[in-house]
């Protein structure tokens, strides 16, 4: 999605099955845009599961959600979105480790950031150091690293790209709940 000139949007999911129940699992994540297209007309696209590119691992699966994992590549990103400029070296991954396996993160471009979020699992080992569930962490993305899940098997999220550097305008969000969790709509 780009946001551009405006936008109203809402979480609403349709129901998949009748018979059984149906799981979510939700990030919402919103890039700035640079100041030359924050007037730009809105744009949505809807991601299916079934049309993600998966890199499948000795180790694990990774999803590749935004840019490109090895040969592996996103879906084409919002226009005029941060995401849409190669240069910005943007990717977002949701992975997957084995219980007891590894997967190897490649070296981004000069100058990217690297965040890592460990949603669920019991332990990772990136490079030397130990971190538990629920923690972020900021990565070292100029070189290639290695990611072992301890005992069980991880989910993480990786979110990387270089520095917009332009300021963030705040915004009015207000949150509607609609009777029985049918969903919400921000504003």
């Amino acid at each position: 999605m780009t946001a551009g000139r405006g936008v109203q949007h809402s979480e609403m999911f349709p129901l998949l099955h009748t018979d059984r129940e149906n799981t979510l699992e939700l990030f919402q994540i919103w890039l700035n845009l640079p100041q030359k297209n924050k007037l730009v007309p809105p744009h949505f696209k809807m991601l299916w599961h079934e049309e993600i590119p998966i890199a499948k691992l000795q180790g694990g699966t990774i999803k590749v959600i935004a840019g490109n994992y090895d040969d592996y590549k996103a879906l084409p990103p919002a226009p005029d979105s941060w995401a849409a400029d190669l240069d910005n070296d943007v990717a977002i991954w949701n992975i997957h480790i084995l219980a007891n396996q590894s997967v190897k993160l490649p070296m981004a471009k000069h100058g990217t950031l690297r965040t890592i979020y460990f949603y669920e699992g019991n332990t990772l080992r990136i490079m030397d150091e130990t971190v538990m569930p629920n923690h972020g962490i900021e990565a070292d993305a100029s070189k290639p690293m290695t990611i072992k899940a301890i005992e069980k098997d991880a989910y993480l999220l990786v979110l990387q790209g270089r520095p917009i550097n332009e300021p963030v305008e705040k915004i009015r969000s207000v949150c509607y709940e609609y009777p029985k969790g049918i969903g919400t709509s921000h504003g």
